[in-house]
């Protein structure tokens, strides 16, 4: 083993979506799926806005890590 190396964590992307809720258990489905990070792309649409998405994916879930890929 090569010492100083952070263990490979695994993460994904998603798109956002109109639901709160269905949002929620997105953020969970990943974290119960093995995945340690989530990030959204916040574009100028018809979806939730950039930070809130955060808030409630994190609030949704213990130790999954969250991020924007592009923040408007």
């Amino acid at each position: 083993m090569v010492t100083g190396m952070r263990p490979f964590r695994f993460g994904i992307n998603d798109r956002l979506v109109d639901d709160v809720e269905q949002w929620r258990d997105i953020a969970r489905r990943a974290e119960g799926g093995g995945f340690d990070i989530l990030h959204i792309a916040d574009h100028l649409s018809d979806q939730l806005l950039g930070l809130a998405p955060l808030v409630t994916a994190a609030e949704a879930t213990t130790d999954l890590r969250v991020g924007t890929l592009v923040l408007n």
